[in-house]
């Protein structure tokens, strides 16, 4: 059938990470679209008085924003794409003429020919995407034909896809010629090389592919070797956690790897307080990195030292989980209804500092112990309260242990919480590129205007200084907490592009710096 008054679509892919997309309706058609903006890495906004179960699910463990009302003129500035998904077609006809008028991309559910984008059925597999779409005339037949799909466009497909990403670099530094790298990419996609992975032999198809290339043998590479990855980490269950996570990724691009568990300084002490060496979960593991006794380092960002590390470098941040603190009680009580003289752990003088100024009224001990630990400890009645990083409990599928996200007004995170380093050493290129296709890049820039906040304060880890970058659309908000001996707790914020992330965190503390002087000087008889 030929088109007829149909508009010829240019089909494209959109980077949606860290942007601000707005979604008008609160129920089950439009639960199904923030699910996808929520897997692309997109900041939702969802504008409805009620949400569907789902919804409601996905506001209240943070993944997404709701401003619970209707619908009113001005609600999609900021935002980059826009959905009307309400039963009131005269509602989405609202969101739709305002996204016009402001230049931004609208979907109106149920009324294709208004829309001025498509969201499609996609199919992933690794670093390949194929979406499918039929103009919103049918997206039953467009869910249809990505389930063929997913019988011949198998996961092996996606690990060659990264297999062949990751000796890229190196076949256009080898072969200056376009025709013969061409001629060389099709020797691998006709070998078995795709048949290897399917049957699990990763290692051997790989070195099929690098004898087809035209490219020296493992053995020959020296440093730069991407055989079975040795990946560092400690040996807590979190620790863990967060290494296989990496491995992960690692396999999705084709590459074996090996877990080797490291006792850290921090491990060994049986106190952390303010003396706590700077750096103690991590210097044992950067030693082994830098003798190469492992490839790959896998830190908590908020343990990484703000420093410069001689021959070592971040090759990649991993989307950063909710950074939030929460506070986990044995009764239930949230941080409002925990009665007066009640006893809270934590061992974090920024914790301490912010609940204090809340509830002065609270008991606050140390608390030593990995999570688990530290849960057994509150379940047998060593406190009444406790207060971890949300990122860990979910990591551990324990998130259904929280009792109260505690707001960012109440308590700023620790600079980088949430956030996951991949650390290798900075001659170990192949290994750099291959990590940089797992970057986070609004992960990245947050964390790094706040680890400048944290440098330029003088903070490590044991500092009361808490911080919380926010990528909205074109704008990184910046907002800083520290508690300085006489001036008590100073909070400021700044916003700026976010290529400027490293030059907001060092504003940021100059400014709560000079506070922190001015009210000591005010506060002077």
């Amino acid at each position: 059938m030929e088109r007829d008054d149909r508009d010829r679509l240019f089909p494209i892919f959109v980077k949606l990470a860290g942007k601000v997309c707005t979604l008008v309706g609160g129920g089950d058609v439009a639960a199904r679209k923030v699910r996808s903006l929520l897997d692309s890495g997109a900041r939702v906004r969802i504008i409805a008085p009620r949400l569907c179960a789902s919804l409601g699910s996905l506001v209240r463990s943070g993944q997404a924003e709701h401003v619970a009302r209707n619908y009113e003129q001005g609600d999609l500035a900021g935002s980059v794409l826009a959905f009307g998904a309400t039963d009131d077609r005269s509602v989405n006809d609202a969101v739709r003429r305002e996204g016009e008028s402001l230049g931004i991309l609208v979907n109106v559910v149920d009324q294709p020919d208004l829309c001025s984008f498509y969201v499609p059925s996609a199919l992933a597999r690794g670093p390949i995407e194929i979406a499918i779409s039929t103009e919103g005339t049918s997206p039953a037949l467009a869910r249809r034909l990505r389930e063929m799909l997913e019988g011949v466009i198998l996961p092996e497909h996606g690990q060659l896809a990264a297999l062949l990403g990751s000796l890229r670099a190196e076949v256009k530094a080898a072969f200056p010629s376009s025709r013969e790298r061409e001629a060389r990419w099709r020797s691998v996609l006709d070998s078995e090389v795709l048949a290897l992975l399917r049957e699990g032999k990763q290692e051997e198809a790989r070195a099929v592919a690098r004898r087809l290339l035209g490219l020296a043998s493992t053995t020959e590479r020296g440093p730069d070797a991407l055989d079975t990855v040795r990946i560092g980490t400690r040996g807590s269950a979190l620790a863990l956690a967060q290494a296989r996570a990496t491995a992960a990724c690692l396999r999705q691009a084709g590459v074996n790897s090996e877990i080797i568990t490291i006792r850290t300084t921090g491990d060994r002490r049986t106190e952390i307080g303010p003396d706590s060496p700077i750096g103690m979960f991590v210097r044992e593991i950067e030693q082994a990195l830098v003798r190469g006794d492992v490839d790959l380092a896998v830190h908590s960002m908020k343990d990484l030292p703000t420093g410069a590390r001689p021959g070592l470098v971040v090759a990649a941040v991993l989307p950063r989980e909710d950074p939030s603190d929460v506070i986990i009680t044995r009764d239930g009580q949230g941080l409002d209804e925990l009665p007066p003289g009640s006893r809270v752990a934590t061992s974090s003088p920024r914790r301490v500092a912010q609940l204090r100024v809340h509830r002065p009224d609270l008991v606050f001990v140390p608390v030593k112990g990995n999570v688990d630990t530290r849960l057994r400890k509150l379940e047998r009645g060593d406190f009444d309260a406790l207060v971890l990083a949300y990122a860990g409990l979910a990591r551990l599928d324990l998130s259904d242990a929280v009792t109260e996200r505690l707001p960012y007004d109440i308590c700023l995170p620790a600079p980088g919480q949430g956030a996951l380093a991949l650390q290798v050493r900075e001659e170990d290129t192949a290994l750099r590129r291959l990590l940089e296709q797992f970057d986070h890049e609004p992960s990245r820039l947050a964390v790094t205007a706040e680890r400048a906040f944290l440098a330029g304060v003088g903070g490590g880890c044991s500092v009361p200084a808490g911080a919380l970058g926010v990528i909205e659309g074109d704008r990184l908000i910046l907002r800083g907490v520290l508690e300085a001996e006489e001036a008590g707790l100073i909070r400021d914020q700044v916003e700026g592009p976010p290529g400027s992330a490293s030059e907001l965190g060092v504003e940021l503390a100059e400014r709560v710096l000079a506070a922190t002087q001015t009210r000591i000087a005010t506060d002077q008889p």
